[in-house]
């Protein structure tokens, strides 16, 4: 029972229905991530496993915008200051976070994205061989 001063979350506001919507989407880009890297490298890596759930997480919250663009956009207009500016943006966001989310999982574009001073065979990326291979 609610005091008199207690309110409760409106539905649809994000301490309410929008939070529970979002806590498994975010367990279960988190259980992708470790089933991935386990399939890709045979181990846990901490570092791999952080980029994928990042980059299953953007693709998941892009499904969930994608669903209903219209009012996504016309949400979004409200905090986005790009979007205020120039509409089309809001309607191209949803769109742009899927394929950032494909592209960070598929550790492709990595010139673009990230600037890094790793080797492509230091195991951070496969460099095109099978988990499991040996060098000939």
């Amino acid at each position: 029972m609610l005091a008199v001063n207690q309110r409760r979350p409106a539905v649809g506001s994000f301490a309410g229905l929008e939070q529970q919507r979002v806590a498994p989407l975010f367990g279960m880009a988190f259980a992708m991530a470790v089933a991935a890297t386990w399939a890709a490298f045979g181990q846990l890596g901490a570092v791999r496993i952080a980029e994928w759930f990042i980059a299953f997480s953007m693709c998941l919250l892009a499904q969930q915008k994608l669903k209903d663009v219209e009012s996504f956009s016309t949400m979004f207009l409200n905090y986005d200051l790009l979007a205020r500016r120039w509409m089309p943006y809001a309607y191209l966001y949803p769109f742009a976070e899927g394929i950032a989310g494909f592209v960070m999982a598929a550790g492709a574009l990595r010139w673009l994205s990230i600037k890094s001073d790793r080797k492509p065979d230091d195991g951070h990326v496969n460099a095109g061989r099978i988990p499991g291979q040996q060098e000939s």
